[in-house]
């Protein structure tokens, strides 16, 4: 496995495996009207541009026997999404696709991002979840997050709400 940070000139696969995954992971439990309006809003070219020349933001692929098989989003200060923690990492992203779920990359990418966190002496790691994913709620309680506040997130025109987890270090 491997994790590189996505270059400017990958945009338009950053764009690809974005709506893919987030397709993916909601399209059963979501309306389609609200999926391509989410879609077309959150992973348009223009948007993606303007997060990625953020300088409070980063992009990360993830390869596994060297084929693109997921990619996480992190935020500090003003780039992060909802709540603003002081001294804090935000993993605004994380998305695996189908055919490389259950093979430890969502494992990877917790442990690549604490310790990314913890070299920089972050207090703080935290993401937002939908209430309704508990698979991956779950997974990142096993991975040592825990809930402190909820938030509501907007897809298409639905109100949604999310768990809000953190990592204390």
């Amino acid at each position: 496995m491997k994790i590189e940070q996505v270059k400017f000139s990958e945009i338009k696969v950053l764009q690809e495996i974005s709506k893919t995954t987030f397709f993916d992971t909601y399209s059963d439990g979501n309306t389609e009207a609200d999926m391509r309006k989410y879609l077309d809003e959150k992973f348009s070219l223009d948007t993606l541009i303007s997060e990625f020349k953020n300088l409070n933001s980063s992009f990360y692929f993830v390869y596994f026997d060297d084929k693109l098989a997921a990619y996480f989003k992190l935020n500090t200060e003003d780039a992060q999404s909802e709540t603003k923690l002081n001294n804090a990492l935000e993993i605004e992203r994380i998305y695996v696709l189908i055919e490389f779920k259950g093979k430890g990359i969502g494992k990877a990418i917790i442990d690549f991002v604490k310790d990314l966190a913890i070299s920089k002496s972050l207090s703080h790691l935290w993401l937002g979840v939908w209430t309704k994913n508990t698979l991956a709620i779950k997974f990142y309680e096993k991975n040592g997050f825990k809930v402190f506040d909820t938030h509501t997130f907007i897809l298409g025109t639905d109100h949604q709400e999310d768990y809000i987890m953190k990592i204390d270090f």
